[in-house]
């Protein structure tokens, strides 16, 4: 390894420590990655990406004391040396705090919402186009049942990274606790259509399973969708027609969606019914979840 062969030559090489620290985390040896940045700091007390890089260890070991010091120690050194503070380093330290108040038996929740909630919308307010933050931030109005907000942060995080699993999942919560059960299984295909994770896949099929939706109508949907992102339309078409009038909570998700498949194929005839027979089924709802 280079960053090895250059502390031979050079020991107290503080650049070095920091890329061994690097590549060990990457491996996922985080005991000697931390030792790494330990060395560079010793050398370098104020060394940024040193400090922010152990925090990030740290964080991901669950200490959360040490990495919320951390990061502020590197929050402070880009202050003094008057450079702009890293907003994904904000976003960072606004997760710690939620997660240490989330953590059982946690003695500071109020207080580490709050500052969740301060430094996700500090760092928002530095660079928006951050679709983690905006997602994390949703996930706190979420627990706050503060709906509005939350659905507003989610959107906002699709927006940005259209493949965001996570973003999904948690906008399939949103909707199962306001019990709008069709945007609810729409959001929850979408999360596993982009999920890689098998043990996060399996969450979020455990919280599909509530919505209490025939294994029937969610597989059409499920393949449905498929067919959508394929451009298979004539399947699509098949699909959302089978559940367009099986079940009254979902036809106007399955006659929308049966619209755009008619639409692709230039069936604009019986597009406009299928979307007037969806708005006369849902006259209420927002077609952009469907």
């Amino acid at each position: 390894m280079q960053f090895n062969a250059a502390l031979q030559l050079e020991p107290r090489c503080a650049d070095a420590f920091n890329g061994l620290g690097l590549c060990c985390s990457k491996e996922g040896d985080l005991d000697t990655s931390s030792r790494c940045y330990k060395s560079a700091l010793a050398l370098k007390p104020d060394f940024y990406f040193s400090l922010y890089n152990l925090a990030n260890n740290y964080y991901l070991q669950h200490n959360y004391s040490e990495a919320i010091s951390l990061y502020m120690r590197a929050m402070a050194v880009a202050q003094k040396k008057n450079h702009k503070v890293d907003p994904d380093l904000l976003s960072s330290l606004a997760s710690v705090y939620r997660d240490r108040a989330m953590a059982p038996g946690a003695i500071t929740k109020d207080q580490d919402l709050t500052r969740a909630h301060q430094f996700y919308e500090k760092a928002l307010s530095i660079d928006n186009n951050l679709p983690q933050a905006h997602a994390m931030l949703g996930r706190l109005y979420l627990d706050e049942k503060r709906f509005p907000q939350a659905e507003k942060e989610l959107r906002a995080a699709i927006s940005l990274k259209d493949d965001y699993s996570y973003a999904y999942y948690v906008l399939g919560r949103l909707y199962l606790q306001k019990k709008e059960y069709p945007a609810a299984l729409v959001a929850y295909h979408n999360s596993l259509k982009y999920e890689n994770v098998s043990s996060y896949k399996q969450d979020t099929a455990s919280e599909m399973s509530q919505l209490g939706v025939p294994a029937d109508i969610s597989d059409h949907f499920a393949r449905g969708y498929e067919a959508m992102n394929s451009g298979d339309w004539a399947l699509a078409e098949s699909e959302f027609e089978a559940v367009s009038g099986k079940d009254g909570t979902f036809a106007a998700v399955a006659l929308n969606n049966l619209g755009y498949a008619l639409a692709r194929q230039k069936k604009f005839a019986e597009a406009i019914e299928s979307y007037k027979k969806a708005i006369a089924a849902n006259p209420h709802g927002q077609p952009e979840f469907y």
